[in-house]
């Protein structure tokens, strides 16, 4: 049985720059300060880590309206947070912030490249 498995299908979130954008959009910072908070002592607001939940697992009419803002900069984009308040309760705070870290790490290694 692989890792992936172990992992609800819930928790098996993906971010692009489009729900990235909107991250940032929502908690009002920077990508960098959201993966300091990420990584602080402390760990997370409960908001920051719903909104990063929201913007991991959008559902498919938002992963379209994310699309769209990516072709439409001027357009704000709705994401209902509730999906990600309704994951950190079913699923608790150390399984979420795992989830979170793992996507986000990929996420962060797909756009960052070396220069040779």
């Amino acid at each position: 049985m692989s890792l992936i498995n172990l992992v609800p299908k819930e928790l098996r979130l993906k971010f692009s720059v489009a729900s990235i954008v909107w991250a940032e959009k929502a908690l009002e910072t920077k990508l960098a300060s959201i993966v300091d908070e990420l990584q602080s002592e402390s760990g997370p607001s409960l908001r920051t880590m719903r909104a990063l939940l929201t913007a991991g697992s959008p559902s498919d009419m938002e992963r379209k309206m994310l699309d769209m803002s990516s072709a439409l900069s001027s357009i704000g984009v709705y994401l209902d947070q509730r999906n990600g308040s309704r994951l950190i309760t079913e699923y608790g705070i150390a399984a979420c912030s795992a989830a979170v870290g793992n996507a986000l790490g990929v996420f962060l290694a797909s756009i960052t490249k070396d220069v040779a």
